[in-house]
């Protein structure tokens, strides 16, 4: 995101960029200690590179006491978590 100027009206983002911006003001309002974040889906539209840097600062945040619940489809994410539960709907 190098490339985006401060200021810049959000409407020209694309949903990738809008997405790290999301996330970026949500996880540094309080970054610090017992707090549990809940995240749906949270590298939608994100690069692979970008899911990457997503994995290590989930990682930071529970190094640093916090929880975190991700529903997710990414492998890469799912690869990164201490349990995985799986939800499947069943049709009768």
């Amino acid at each position: 995101m190098g490339y985006i100027k401060l200021g810049q009206p959000i409407p020209i983002l694309s949903g990738g960029e809008a997405q790290r911006i999301k996330l970026a003001k949500e996880i540094w309002k309080q970054k610090k200690g017992n707090i549990l974040y809940i995240l749906d889906e949270p590298s939608t539209g994100l690069s692979q590179y970008d899911t990457t840097k997503l994995i290590t600062l989930l990682d930071e945040l529970i190094i640093d006491g916090n929880s975190v619940i991700v529903m997710e489809h990414d492998l890469d994410i799912l690869s990164s978590c201490d349990w995985i539960i799986y939800f499947h709907l069943f049709n009768k």
